[in-house]
């Protein structure tokens, strides 16, 4: 199972969405994005609740607390989208201690895979000359 939200409209009004992870197909929705909304949605949704291993989400404490009410054996899983998210933000928040590194953001947040020639070069010597950085990079 994965469970979310989107925005249905300005301000921040948001919808909790439950999908079948393996179809991508909407099992359900739910007007808020509460923990007692999320219970409800999951029980009215979910046929077998042994038959749920893994349960995919954001970060959003709500849902932890849903999934672990109703499925406390089942693994839950936070969404790439958000690990990537937090990743970023560290390795940012390295880089934004050295002084120098103001313009390297660029080469240390894109994939290296996409960096042109040049590029790699001043990456790999930012990571030689910052050992702390380097760390926080690989």
């Amino acid at each position: 199972l994965s469970l979310d939200e989107i925005a249905v409209k300005k301000g921040h009004q948001y919808e909790t969405v439950l999908m079948d992870a393996r179809a991508g197909s909407v099992m359900g929705m739910h007007a808020d994005r509460q923990c007692d909304s999320a219970i409800n949605l999951l029980s009215q949704n979910v046929l077998s609740k042994e038959m749920v291993q893994t349960v995919i989400l954001d970060m959003w404490e709500p849902y932890h607390k849903a999934v672990r009410t109703l499925f406390p054996s089942a693994s839950i899983v936070i969404d790439k989208y958000h690990v990537v998210q937090k990743v970023t933000q560290a390795l940012d928040q390295a880089r934004k201690e050295f002084s120098p590194l103001k313009k390297a953001r660029y080469l240390l947040l894109k994939g290296c895979e996409k960096l042109r020639k040049d590029q790699r070069l001043r990456l790999d010597d930012i990571l030689e000359e910052y050992p702390a950085l380097s760390i926080a990079y690989y």
